[in-house]
């Protein structure tokens, strides 16, 4: 891994591996629509991905957040280490 990439915390929840999750799957996605798709309340969703976007691992363009090319390799590495599927490299 290089030294500028982000990454996450020791200490990070599942509900951030949701997110992350669907971003990645679904080559970004609406707040809103995350809200219809994860089971978590709006307001941990938020939360989550401007924790995300302030660790630079995650970014919002006209409202659609993805997964940042910066922090994509570490986003890919972490979901495969914790066994969810991931997009074909």
């Amino acid at each position: 891994m290089d030294h500028n990439e982000p990454v996450l915390p020791a200490e990070t929840g599942e509900e951030t591996f949701f997110v992350l999750h669907a971003l990645l799957l679904h080559n970004g996605l609406p707040a809103e629509r995350l809200c219809e798709l994860l089971p978590m309340l709006r307001s941990q969703i938020l939360s989550n991905l401007l924790q995300l976007e302030s660790l630079g691992l995650v970014e919002s363009c006209d409202g659609c957040w993805r997964v940042s090319a910066l922090g994509y390799a570490s986003v890919r590495d972490l979901l495969d280490e914790h066994q969810y599927l991931t997009d074909p490299f």
